[in-house]
């Protein structure tokens, strides 16, 4: 199973109708699990922001599924439909791949309401207790990406940012840290930390590179399809020519 990296010590999980709901991690992922007497699992995972996950598992055969995805902002009935939605998408994969009979789909799914409803209530408990969002002193968008140069726990940065189907994609300029660029898809994630050459044309290709070989050893299960590949990364270059401008109008401290 892969997810986005956390770590936290875990708190007392909550039994509800033959689901297990709790927390774990740093900041915490929620989870809601049932498992089956014959081994068969199914495991609704909340991690950060607005990402989620449902794993399915068989012991006998060993098989599964793991689908991330991104779902709207809110509270649970805003994301519901998107939930369910995937739920079944991800039931139905499952037992085209691995066999899952209709008897064994009903059984995990039975009490999936209430636990659903349960993990939603912690993962908001989490979200309003976690520290204040960074504050955005200018904002643009530039070919389908999102620019903004942010304070947050009271360092600046430059940051870019792009969504495509399950795809994120981050480029920052950083205090202290120099450039990142971050890749999440679904629950897998990515971070690659970014020295990169004076010269702007330079900087570009260095950064692309970096990019596609994230892309490329990105996890098998996670991987973006061609055609999401070329979705995700459309508009970077002026996107890039557009934040890196603005750090040559303002430099972030060090840079």
């Amino acid at each position: 199973m892969i997810l986005l990296a956390l770590a936290m010590a875990a708190s007392a999980p909550e039994a509800i109708e033959g689901w297990t709901v709790g927390r774990q991690g740093n900041p915490a992922r929620i989870t809601a699990s049932r498992r089956l007497e014959n081994g068969a699992e199914l495991e609704y995972q909340i991690g950060v922001e607005t990402v989620r996950s449902f794993v399915i598992s068989l012991r006998l055969p060993v098989c599964g599924t793991d689908r991330g995805f991104d779902t709207p902002p809110g509270d649970a009935a805003a994301r519901h439909d998107v939930v369910y939605d995937k739920l079944f998408e991800t039931l139905k994969s499952v037992s085209e791949k691995c066999g899952v009979d209709q008897e064994t789909g009903d059984a995990l799914l039975a009490g999936f309401d209430d636990a659903y409803a349960a993990a939603e209530r912690l993962a908001s408990a989490r979200d309003a207790a976690a520290p204040a969002a960074p504050t955005a002193d200018r904002t643009q968008e530039v070919a389908g990406w999102k620019l903004a140069d942010v304070t947050e726990m009271g360092e600046r940065k430059l940051r870019m940012r792009r969504s495509f189907g399950e795809g994120n994609l981050e480029y920052s300029v950083m205090a202290g840290l120099g450039r990142r660029m971050d890749l999440g898809v679904g629950g897998c994630g990515s971070i690659a930390m970014l020295d990169l050459a004076q010269a702007e044309a330079s900087r570009l290709t260095g950064v692309k590179a970096e990019l596609h070989t994230l892309i490329k050893e990105f996890p098998q299960r996670c991987k973006l399809a061609p055609s999401a590949q070329t979705g995700l990364i459309a508009g970077f270059d002026q996107a890039f020519a557009a934040i890196e401008d603005w750090n040559r109008q303002s430099p972030v401290p060090g840079y």
